[in-house]
């Protein structure tokens, strides 16, 4: 019997190291995830995500809003046509026409170096423009979705997110980089970081970033509304299915080692 002691162990174990990667769904423009604090940045930035667009949710435009009229606007949008960043007092509003396809995952960032601002999709550099001077920073809450609810000329994002980093270091230069095909590390520069993890029906997004800037859904105006957390929506096999698998493999792994132990045992009683 050990060995089918070690053998149920063994098999529960693997079970146990297995983590579930989810996303966040904006299902409307007034889908909103706003943060408890302000950001800081200076001479450098990377404002980066991965995410989905699906034929039942894509649209809208920002993705991440941090304004005060005037003074401040950290800026990242994107369309199925189209991506753009604003970087307040570093330069003019980068913008470029480029496709981000239906039903595939897609990296996208926004650099800025001190001497430059450029746009990436999926590793490869789509726009870049000179750019120079300290971003400006101000007061403002911070906004994922909703960007409605920090200047009334934005218009919310309607997608799927995987994560959203923001770094005051240009983690991208050149023409092309290897995107991140997994959730990136927090590190000393990173300045906001989120993984969207959280159970279906939870209220609040974890910053895993040092500075635990956290965020609540479905506030910050009146007639904003929460996102959904939700699993990768392309995934072909779900959490319930491959629990079930294996809890399968499990019991026929056992039956077939029992048979081994009594059949030994019989053998060795000259059966």
């Amino acid at each position: 019997m050990r060995e089918i002691a070690r053998l149920a162990a063994a098999i529960l174990y693997l079970a146990a190291q297995i983590s579930w990667a989810g996303a966040v769904s904006f299902q409307r423009l007034t889908d909103t995830i706003r943060l408890n604090s302000p950001t800081t940045l200076a001479t450098a930035a990377t404002l980066e995500a991965r995410i989905l667009y699906t034929p039942t949710y894509h649209g809208g435009q920002d993705l991440y809003r941090e304004w005060v009229d005037s003074v401040e606007d950290k800026h990242l949008a994107l369309t199925p046509t189209g991506l753009a960043v604003e970087l307040h007092n570093v330069g003019p509003t980068l913008s470029t026409p480029t496709t981000i396809s239906l039903n595939t995952w897609h990296h996208i960032a926004a650099v800025y170096d001190g001497a430059s601002v450029s746009l990436y999709v999926d590793g490869v550099r789509v726009a870049t423009e000179s750019a120079s001077g300290s971003i400006a920073n101000g007061s403002a809450l911070p906004i994922l979705g909703g960007g409605q609810y920090e200047t009334p000329t934005a218009v919310g994002f309607i997608g799927y997110v995987d994560w959203f980093r923001m770094s005051n270091t240009a983690r991208y230069s050149g023409a092309s980089f290897t995107a991140p095909s997994s959730q990136p590390p927090n590190d000393s520069n990173t300045v906001l970081l989120f993984y969207f993890d959280e159970a279906s029906g939870s209220t609040t997004a974890a910053d895993q970033s040092s500075n635990h800037n956290n965020g609540t859904l479905g506030v910050g105006a009146s007639g904003a509304t929460a996102p959904v957390f939700t699993s990768d929506p392309l995934a072909t096999t779900s959490v319930p299915t491959l629990a079930g698998s294996m809890l399968i493999c499990l019991a026929s792994a056992l039956v077939i080692t029992g048979g081994v132990v009594v059949r030994r045992r019989f053998a060795r009683q000259g059966v």
